[in-house]
């Protein structure tokens, strides 16, 4: 029996001898706490680096985890059994909603005599979704760039103040034609005379200017007896459609002549004081105060005869 037992723990020592002998030199392992993270959003990552003493390893860079973005927190140094344990903590995020790899990370460190040794990790595979706290996180950061258009919040505030700006442009706008409006009286109906009746209103305003009992010069003679004149023949015109103003003085006293409503008597009167008007217009003659008033008197005559009949009540 004591032989077996010597037997079986030569065995053991054996083996640890082995164990010990065929130790890793060095191992790297990254760590992380799921593979599923928010868009943005900081989750904890771990990197533990072990090294056997006599070796110097190359310094950890942390460009190592590209594509992440990372921030060391946290860097600690351990001694255990003839081996250097370092243990870095980092705060990590991802910026990318497709699946995210992290290629494996290659650790390397050299003895006295320039022997290089290696180890390395697996490759990290993480799956990113979008969250409302990742995002919250990098527009605290300033990194609101880094968000896919999917993800960026819409920045609708510039369009909400422009329509209400123009809302309360609006509302102010129609107080003002109601102010306005309560304040003006209304306007009484416009009545429009017709053409005809407008054109004898404005020549019954041109035959009140001239002036009846009056001394006048030469020129202001002429200029009345021209506005008989022409007065006369638009009255006719307007009143019965006899003649144009353009018409010579005899061209237009045969019209008058064939027209059916002037009786003979009138007509001759009308003809001696156009004649008269040539006389002083073309001739430099000179009238007296009663000529002039009686000229005066019969356009006003043909005038009043060229009015319509006012309507019964009006």
């Amino acid at each position: 029996m004591l032989s077996g037992f010597l037997l079986l723990a030569s065995l053991a020592a054996s083996s640890l001898a082995q164990g010990r002998e065929h130790a890793p030199n060095l191992s790297i392992d990254l760590r992380v706490p799921q593979n599923v993270v928010g868009f943005g959003a900081p989750f904890p990552l771990e990197l533990l680096r072990t090294w056997r003493q006599g070796l110097k390893p190359e310094p950890w860079q942390d460009t190592a985890l590209a594509p992440l973005r990372v921030r060391l927190l946290e860097r600690r140094q351990s001694q255990e059994g003839g081996y250097l344990r370092e243990r870095l903590r980092f705060r990590a995020q991802a910026f990318s909603l497709e699946p995210l790899l992290v290629p494996a990370i290659e650790f390397v460190a050299r003895d006295a005599s320039g022997r290089v040794f290696r180890a390395s990790t697996l490759p990290l595979h993480l799956r990113v979704e979008s969250s409302l706290a990742g995002r919250n996180e990098v527009e605290a950061e300033g990194l609101a760039p880094l968000l896919p258009k999917a993800s960026q919040p819409a920045a609708r505030w510039p369009f909400y103040a422009l329509v209400a700006g123009f809302l309360c442009g609006l509302l102010w706008y129609a107080a003002r034609i109601i102010a306005r409006w309560r304040r003006t009286p209304p306007s009484p109906p416009l009545i429009v005379a017709p053409p005809r009746e407008h054109a004898l209103g404005e020549l019954e305003g041109r035959l009140r200017a001239l002036p009846a009992r009056k001394r006048l010069d030469r020129e202001a003679d002429r200029a009345f007896h021209v506005e008989v004149s022409e007065l006369l023949r638009e009255i006719v015109y307007l009143g019965h459609g006899v003649g144009t103003p353009q018409e010579t003085t005899r061209e237009w006293l045969q019209g008058l002549e064939r027209a059916a409503p002037f009786e003979k008597a009138l007509i001759e009167q009308v003809g001696q004081a156009l004649r008269a008007c040539d006389y002083i217009k073309f001739a430099a003659g000179r009238s007296e105060e009663d000529s002039r008033y009686e000229l005066r008197q019969l356009a006003a005559s043909l005038l009043n005869a060229a009015m319509p009949a006012e309507e019964e009540g009006q």
